[in-house]
């Protein structure tokens, strides 16, 4: 009798071992298996700062960089205040340039001794177009040989690219702004390619302007008609050494909330100021305070504001694109 007792005591005691060393090679539900690293499941890597689902940020001046003055730059230049703010905004992952980056006359010494002393710290995000003064270079030579294959092709000087859920094109205002010529021809063609809801371009001349130096500017009409046609949402021009938002415009300049552009001058990017007077279709006008337009791009709209650096006016709205 004691025997058999012991004999089952001894059973049941292995049984029972061998329940828990079964138990413990099997996984929990809740806990994946570890695998080691393999060309068909890769090492984890760790998250990104920037989450694929924010909201891309892009910042807007033109009209920039002082003409260097014996190797030192004109004390009144703000480009240094202005490309540190945007530096100092980690959200701001292109930066596009509205032209007449660098004065007097676009030279390419006179980029690497002023304007890629401040804005050049932006360089690799920056997304330029020429203005006036760069062409005062034969053929805009110091313009495109600074900035290269992100100016564009050297005779054209224009291009497109996207930024999140936006369409951005970059135009020339100097050259070849004819209705029938091959910009305005290449525009149509890209719009009308162009699968994206919300369109902004941008280019040096504005349109529309109220300010007393310069005024409108009739040469880019054309792309103005082009873009209408298009639904495009937003243009952002410099020329213009102030700040001023219109309302969303057709291409007579006659307000039109249902279709209409908005435009925007941003020309207060460091050089200098130029008075601006106003009219019935700006919404909002400055030209005391040195800053940038920065936009927080959504998929259908934006988030538009004025920052200020050197002085104190600020501007904010919201643009729902068409």
């Amino acid at each position: 009798m004691a025997r058999r007792l012991w004999l089952a005591t001894t059973f049941a005691l292995m049984v029972a071992a061998a329940a828990c060393t079964q138990a413990t090679d099997v996984p929990s539900a809740t806990t994946a298996p570890p695998t080691s690293p393999s060309a068909t499941s890769p090492r984890s890597t760790p998250t990104p700062t920037r989450v694929a689902t924010e909201a891309p940020v892009v910042a807007a001046a033109g009209d920039i960089a002082c003409e260097p003055s014996g190797g030192t730059k004109q004390t009144t230049c703000q480009d240094r205040a202005l490309s540190d703010a945007i530096l100092a905004d980690k959200a701001i992952g292109t930066v596009l340039t509205l032209g007449d980056q660098q004065y007097d006359d676009g030279a390419l010494s006179k980029y690497l001794d002023s304007y890629d002393r401040t804005w050049g710290r932006l360089k690799d995000v920056t997304r330029p177009v020429p203005g006036n003064h760069e062409y005062k270079t034969s053929d805009a030579a110091g313009y495109f040989d600074y900035f290269g294959d992100a100016a564009g092709e050297r005779d054209k000087g224009y291009y497109s690219f996207d930024v999140g859920d936006w369409h951005f094109v970059a135009l020339n205002s100097e050259r070849d702004t004819d209705r029938d010529g091959n910009q305005v021809a290449w525009l149509k063609a890209d719009l009308g390619s162009n699968p994206k809801k919300c369109v902004a371009a941008y280019w040096h001349r504005p349109r529309w302007s109220s300010g007393v130096e310069h005024g409108d500017s009739t040469t880019v009409a054309p792309f103005v008609e082009a873009l209408y046609e298009a639904d495009a949402d937003l243009i952002l021009a410099g020329h213009e050494h102030n700040y001023e938002r219109f309302y969303p415009l057709d291409p007579s300049g006659r307000r039109d909330d249902a279709r209409g552009i908005v435009q925007i001058v941003s020309g207060a990017g460091g050089k200098s100021h130029y008075d601006v007077s106003g009219r019935e279709t700006t919404a909002t006008k400055d030209d005391t305070t040195y800053g940038y337009t920065r936009m927080v791009l959504h998929a259908g709209s934006a988030q538009i504001s004025y920052v200020p650096v050197v002085g104190t006016y600020r501007d904010s709205s919201t643009l729902t694109c068409h």
